[in-house]
């Protein structure tokens, strides 16, 4: 079945490659090309920047002054690219004056918002470490981020429908209600964390942000010139959480130089300008939201529109048009939820130039159905991982099928290159793991160097875990996975910590998860599991068990008792033969 996707893919696709790539100078790229093999880099027509990201808070103030940087209509927040400077200049300085220093790490647990947005560019200009923290997290996973790379300061959102921050975080620190003075924390529970901001007024031990605020304008000079005399564009700069199928989620470190020159050459592609509009419904803790959301539109003066303080695929909609956005950001589950929510909705999208998916690969039914509401808009698809970035993209001249068919075209500056499993490059049109070398790749994993070591080899090149196809033009197809990572609607699961959870449970002796495909969100995760002898548990048990304890994604949809696994000779745990059986059970039901 593989092989005769991929020769489709190759007949399909190369037909209409130079009508619709024709601006590409192939000359331009390596003899390994000319040779057949699946290697692919063009370099950059702009050289890299060399650039902090206070520096570039600082270029985007000078050179679009009076434009709108920021939006978010749910909050009244509106702030020119010359007002969001001094915003970030006082917040950072209140930092300062707290006592936050170089290198100290400052966790942000929020959905987007104002406040959220301005502490990252803050706490970067600042030199502080941001640790992006997934809103949607409970209590032990938070515990575990904060506790993993030693956050002193973390900075919390208001209480957002079953999400609330403060009590989460209060029942994982009891201590922090017990402060007699906010910034004097001390418990053995967070052994480094001394300071909680809440945007929410008159909580127990936590300052209030606007109180930093206020502190950082009397103090806006001095601590804050001293620190960023100290940053370098090479210094790391922040932390995203990931995971891997062998283990609890690890820390990726990120630099200034990776993110800043990753949303130069994403806003490139795009062909952003001066006066776009980009409706952000990707979160702000996940790379791809920093990517376009942030670096991307402040370095090309675009204004960032955050839609909802949640998930809202109607508010994405009606925002879009009443803000007049040029180009949508998001999954394909949510554009497939926005166009669902606005059937039979008059929406003006005229103003649309884009819709940018990420996460996964839009099917050609979605894209169709996106073009047929949105006719001026191009579909543009991309592939990026926390570790690399965005690697691939797809390019102005592209048409629908690469888009629902590709994750687009090399980027800028970026070598790709797709391997067997003795590390050899695999010839064009055969199946290989994407390996990555560029700016965007990582410098390793947070206080784990031999996991680092798995993935990323002294030459540079970073092992994705995905399997690609290479085309003629350079054009990349997912075709699957070495790693068994599920992915859910746009956010990735890891069956190891789902299992090591579940595992917790005094019923539970062994737990399996893997994927289930599902039309709206790609894939469900599904488990099965084997009980202690005697004991009885229901579907609904495991849920609850879940609930309040791993995230809302990662609870399995569907969960199946057995008294054993298929296994390998070997005792190997064999994850196809459960989808397999899985399936076929569902399509009973």
């Amino acid at each position: 079945m593989r092989t005769l996707e991929i020769a489709r893919f190759q007949e399909e696709l190369q037909p209409g490659l130079r009508d619709e790539n024709e601006e590409l100078d192939h000359s331009r790229t390596s003899t390994c090309r000319k040779q057949g093999l699946s290697y692919f880099n063009i370099p950059g027509e702009c050289p890299m920047l060399g650039m902090t990201v206070g520096d570039m808070i600082d270029f985007a103030a000078s050179k679009y002054e009076d434009a709108e940087a920021f939006v978010a209509p749910f909050q009244n927040v509106r702030r020119s690219f010359r007002q969001l400077q001094r915003d970030v200049d006082k917040f950072s300085g209140g930092l300062a004056a707290l006592g936050l220093k170089f290198g100290d790490r400052i966790a942000i647990w929020s959905p987007n918002t104002y406040e959220c947005y301005l502490t990252q560019l803050a706490g970067w200009k600042a030199g502080l470490i941001v640790v992006c923290i997934n809103a949607a997290l409970q209590s032990r996973e938070l515990l575990y981020a904060l506790n993993k790379v030693g956050v002193r300061c973390i900075v919390i959102s208001k209480q957002f429908k079953n999400q609330d921050y403060y009590e989460i975080l209060t029942k994982s620190i009891p201590e922090i209600k017990k402060s007699c003075y906010p910034g004097h924390l001390k418990s053995p529970h967070a052994p480094e964390l001394e300071f909680v901001i809440s945007v929410e007024r008159d909580l127990l031990g936590a300052i209030h942000f606007s109180d930093v605020l206020e502190i950082g304008d009397n103090n806006i000079l001095i601590p804050q010139n001293q620190e960023s005399n100290k940053i370098q564009f090479d210094d790391v700069c922040t932390l995203f959480f990931t995971s891997g199928t062998t283990g609890s989620p690890k820390a990726v470190m990120l630099s200034h130089h990776n993110l800043v020159n990753n949303g130069y050459f994403v806003g490139r592609r795009l062909g952003l300008k001066i006066k776009d509009r980009i409706c952000l419904s990707v979160p702000l803790f996940h790379v791809y939201g920093c990517q376009v959301g942030i670096f991307a539109s402040m370095i090309h003066g675009v204004t960032t529109v955050i839609p909802s303080y949640g998930y809202d695929a109607k508010a994405i909609a009606c925002i879009s048009a009443s803000e007049r956005c040029t180009y949508i950001t998001g999954t394909p589950t949510m554009f497939s939820d926005m166009l669902k929510a606005i059937d039979g909705v008059e929406i003006d999208f005229s103003n649309l130039k884009a819709v940018i998916t990420g996460g996964a690969i839009c099917s050609p039914e979605l894209v169709n159905d996106i073009r047929n509401r949105m006719p001026l808009s191009k579909v543009v698809s991309n592939y990026g991982m926390t570790e690399i970035g965005c690697t691939y993209m797809g390019l102005p001249n592209d048409s629908d099928f690469l888009a629902s068919s590709t994750a687009g075209f090399p980027c800028e500056n970026t070598e790709v290159k797709l391997v067997d499993k003795n590390g050899k490059i695999v010839p064009i049109g055969e199946e290989g793991e994407l390996c990555v070398r560029g700016y965007g790749v990582t410098l390793g994993y947070y206080g784990e160097p031999e996991k680092t070591l798995e993935v990323l080899e002294q030459s540079r090149w970073f092992h994705t875990g995905d399997l690609f196809v290479m085309s003629v033009s350079g054009h990349g197809r997912v075709v699957g996975r070495i790693k068994e990572m599920v992915n859910r609607g746009g956010e990735n699961v890891y069956p190891k910590e789902v299992e090591d959870f579940l595992k917790t449970h005094p019923k539970i002796v062994e737990a399996h998860v893997f994927g289930m495909p599902d039309q709206r969100m790609g894939e469900e995760p599904s488990v099965w599991i084997q009980l202690h002898e005697n004991e009885i548990m229901t579907p609904e048990e495991v849920k609850s068990f879940c609930k309040g304890q791993i995230a809302h994604f990662k609870i399995p949809k569907y969960i199946f008792f057995r008294d054993d696994f298929p296994r390998t000779p070997l005792g190997k745990v064999q994850k196809f033969r459960m989808r397999e059986e899985t399936l076929k059970i569902l399509k009973k039901m």
